[in-house]
């Protein structure tokens, strides 16, 4: 962003080392998603739930209007925007550590379908 190259920066867990694993469906889960948001927006995302996302002024003003979502969810409907803003997407990797449902992991797999409705909601239904 600072060298005026992207106007977005995602994050990924799968581009960097990992120091924990995910749970196996966590994982499945997680790139189900991501592949289908990448289909629907004509992004290479490898992790759209990772977390970390940087955005420039100007994007983040031109989307902040459609955005709506609470939970989970904000994490695809944030892509799916920033897509429909054709904005320019640079994904990094991160280190990351997964979490035990006891240290507080808290996304399940109703998490995802939810997910996958929203990504198509808005590619396909509410586009601007």
């Amino acid at each position: 962003i600072l060298a005026g190259k992207a106007d977005a920066v995602f994050s990924s867990r799968f581009r960097g080392e990992t120091t924990r694993a995910l749970y196996f469906w966590h994982y499945v889960g997680n790139r189900i998603v991501s592949l289908v948001a990448n289909i629907c927006t004509n992004l290479l995302l490898t992790d759209i739930y990772a977390g970390y996302k940087v955005l420039t002024m100007p994007l983040l003003k031109k989307i902040l209007p459609r955005l709506s979502a609470n939970g989970f969810t904000i994490e695809a409907q944030l892509t799916v925007r920033v897509a429909q803003a054709r904005a320019r997407v640079y994904e990094t990797p991160i280190s990351y550590s997964g979490r035990t449902y006891e240290e507080g992991k808290k996304i399940t797999w109703r998490d995802g379908i939810r997910a996958l409705a929203e990504i198509i909601r808005c590619s396909a239904f509410d586009r601007f």
